[in-house]
């Protein structure tokens, strides 16, 4: 039997095929409503976004709940590194639940990076070590959200549901999702930059006021007593001591501290200052003593030949002497440190002579500390 098909037999066949294809790609496309009305979301994604959302909240009050200005060197934006962080997180975490429950292409990335940050703000913690001994902070908890960090990121990779809810070939993230990402990051490490600067200013702040208060003390008390000083007697308002006879004393102002030169002609030359400083350990007085060694002296021959350290009287007294060799002759080099714990201050004294000393010991014994 033969078949005869005409040209607009032919058409119209081509045109139902047409058709019937266009029909069924319209059954297979997926999008966000029909994902939402062929899937539900329960289970362990269900409970992961809960977990999401009570995380992302506690992220936000907590900070705020437990913010103390002291733990931050005093600078509310170095303080504000950790709120806002917290208040970005909690963003993200809404972001990311609204993402899944609208089913958006976006919704696993979301989900992805929150966790990643969260992940990566626990480790930064258990770098640095600032742990709390209660609360939300505290090791345990920190290695316990670090534990579920990593399962759910898991998840969000292997499940299942995940893959039905949010297919693999409809996932996709746009501009404005790796601008809330990268805007979670960039403004707390912002933040964390100015806020150190923040600390630095507040902290040279407090110190030239500490400075300034001790420098007018001292001011105050050099102004008290300058008065009922003897004629023999000296202070730049940290100590006062008596000039040994037959000596010249000529002050000058090094650093906001008084330098006392002393010198008697053919006998001896000494500098006398004053500064803050209770560490008398040999290691401290060493470099101190090195600091102090002229180095024109230091390069002849020479030898240490007194090294005392006394802990039995008013104050600890350091003493070393150095003897120099210069074109045959001996010169002695003596430093001595003198440290009162009470005021927390030290004596320097670093003189030169040809061997006599008795000038060292009336000049040492007349010293006095003010409180």
């Amino acid at each position: 039997m033969a078949i005869n098909l005409d040209k607009e037999s032919i058409k119209e066949t081509n045109l139902d095929s047409s058709d019937s294809c266009s029909t069924e790609n319209e059954e297979i496309a997926v999008t966000s409503e029909s994902l939402k009305e062929s899937t539900q979301i329960h289970g362990w994604l269900s409970f992961f976004l809960f977990q999401t959302g009570v995380g992302g909240f506690v992220s936000a009050v907590w900070p705020l709940a437990t913010f103390k200005l002291d733990d931050y060197g005093g600078s509310y934006i170095l303080g504000m590194t950790d709120v806002i962080e917290g208040i970005l997180l909690f963003i993200l975490s809404i972001f990311a639940i609204r993402a899944f429950r609208c089913r958006k292409p976006n919704a696993v990335f979301l989900g992805i990076s929150y966790l990643i940050l969260c992940i990566i703000s626990n480790l930064l913690v258990l770098c640095y070590g600032d742990f709390e001994q209660t609360g939300l902070a505290t090791a345990p908890r920190i290695l316990s959200s670090l534990g579920w960090g990593c399962i759910w990121l898991c998840y969000l990779h292997m499940s299942n549901q995940v893959e039905e809810v949010i297919p693999t070939d409809f996932r996709k993230s746009g501009k404005r999702d790796y601008l809330l990402v990268a805007s979670v990051v960039a403004i707390p490490i912002l933040f964390l930059i100015i806020g150190s600067f923040d600390v630095v200013r507040i902290q040279n702040a407090e110190n030239e006021k500490v400075i300034q208060q001790y420098n007018e003390a001292h001011r105050n008390f050099y102004n008290d007593i300058k008065g009922k000083l003897a004629s023999n007697q000296c202070s730049d308002g940290r100590v006062i001591f008596e000039v040994p006879q037959g000596f010249q004393c000529k002050d000058t102002v090094v650093q906001n501290s008084k330098v006392f030169d002393l010198e008697k002609e053919n006998c001896a030359s000494v500098t006398l200052c004053c500064d803050f400083d209770s560490d008398n350990s040999d290691e401290n007085i060493n470099n101190y003593w090195k600091s102090w060694e002229d180095q024109e002296a230091a390069k002849n021959k020479s030898s240490l030949v007194v090294d005392t350290k006394d802990f039995a009287s008013k104050f600890t007294k350091s003493i070393k002497v150095k003897k120099y060799i210069v074109n045959g002759n001996a010169i002695y080099w003596r430093f001595v440190m003198l440290f009162d714990t009470r005021s927390e201050k030290v004596c320097l004294i670093s003189a030169y002579d040809m061997g006599e000393d008795a000038y060292l010991n009336t000049l040492i014994e007349s010293i006095q500390f003010h409180p």
